[in-house]
């Protein structure tokens, strides 16, 4: 689980780090597109190993509060969108 952990701690630095890229390469579209294709196949992969590696071993983790850890990522969801919308 701890390899599994690191290895999805590395993608997630990855998206960030392509995040910045795309942010930051608005002048030059070429590269701000290249930028946002490796960054939307980053985001489906990470999502796809969540899904079928990371999230079926929590369900089996004791003392761990899924209800909680769901009303932070809607939370997080709902801010993300904010934050979106006052760009555009």
């Amino acid at each position: 689980m701890e390899k599994l952990l690191a290895a999805y701690a590395v993608d997630q630095q990855a998206i960030r780090d392509l995040i910045t890229n795309v942010e930051e390469s608005h002048a030059d579209h070429a590269q701000r597109d290249a930028y946002f294709s490796e960054l939307a196949g980053h985001v489906e992969r990470s999502f796809k190993q969540a899904e079928t590696q990371l999230f079926p071993r929590t369900k089996n983790l004791k003392g761990l509060d899924l209800v909680s850890v769901a009303a932070q990522m809607r939370m997080r969801r709902d801010d993300m969108a904010t934050r979106i919308g006052e760009r555009t």
